[in-house]
């Protein structure tokens, strides 16, 4: 007997059958809203016409807050490491990059005469070692707390280009999952 060779996470539509159960993760970005109608896009470019009842029912808000907790940096961790699938913003500080890093501190040293060493101490740590700060609409991929980073997809990056990003846990400042903001 040939086997037919298919993709393991696609669904062959032909053998579908009564009383097969299906199941899928999908992240919608909202195109259009009309009164209790709402337009959906998904990554696939997929769209989804449906009314008030499937968002309020079956789906959670990257953006939408409820209720807002202050939790330790150990909690938020913690927090985002079991968010699995669900979608979240999350805001953090960026790595550093030695280009950016010279390019400050060239700008540093030409007004050091300027500056009081406790200036300098402020922008050494504000400026050198720490990064821009992000906000960031995706979803877990994997938490690796061996490294004290999870990587993430960013939902906001085009269909097709590279969407994974590493989040470093030693500089979360919050996230929104599940219409909860918690913050550090």
């Amino acid at each position: 007997m040939l086997k037919r060779k298919r993709e393991s996470h696609k669904v062959v539509f032909s053998d579908l059958k009564e009383g097969d159960y299906l199941s899928r993760c999908i992240y919608y970005k909202v195109q259009k809203k009309n009164g209790d109608k709402v337009v959906l896009m998904n990554e696939n470019e997929f769209p989804l016409e449906c009314t008030s009842g499937i968002p309020e029912k079956e789906m959670y808000s990257a953006s939408q807050v409820n209720a807002t907790h202050k939790v330790s940096r150990t909690e938020l961790i913690d927090i985002l490491m079991s968010s699995g699938g669900t979608i979240f913003t999350v805001e953090f500080l960026k790595q550093t990059k030695p280009e950016e890093v010279s390019q400050q501190l060239s700008a540093a040293i030409s007004s050091l005469p300027a500056m009081t060493p406790l200036q300098l101490k402020k922008f050494c740590k504000e400026k050198l070692l720490q990064g821009e700060a992000r906000s960031l609409i995706g979803y877990l991929i994997a938490a690796e707390p061996t490294l004290g980073r999870s990587r993430v997809c960013d939902i906001e990056v085009p269909h097709g280009q590279f969407a994974e990003r590493l989040v470093d846990h030693r500089t979360l400042k919050s996230i929104i999952v599940k219409g909860v903001k918690y913050t550090v």
